[in-house]
């Protein structure tokens, strides 16, 4: 029981790890986006000033 009890905290431990991962290279591309929109914006704005 022991033994079933370590693998059940081992895949907990792995899943969250790899969840968590996820969520970062997602929060960076979504980061990378919102940069890239906002460069695109105010380039917008410039050519509208211009």
């Amino acid at each position: 029981m022991k033994h079933i009890s370590k693998l059940r905290v081992l895949l907990m431990v792995w899943g969250s790890s790899m969840s968590l991962a996820v969520y970062g290279q997602v929060a960076t591309l979504n980061t990378s986006q919102r940069w890239l929109l906002l460069a695109e914006q105010s380039q917008h704005r410039l050519l509208v000033v211009m």
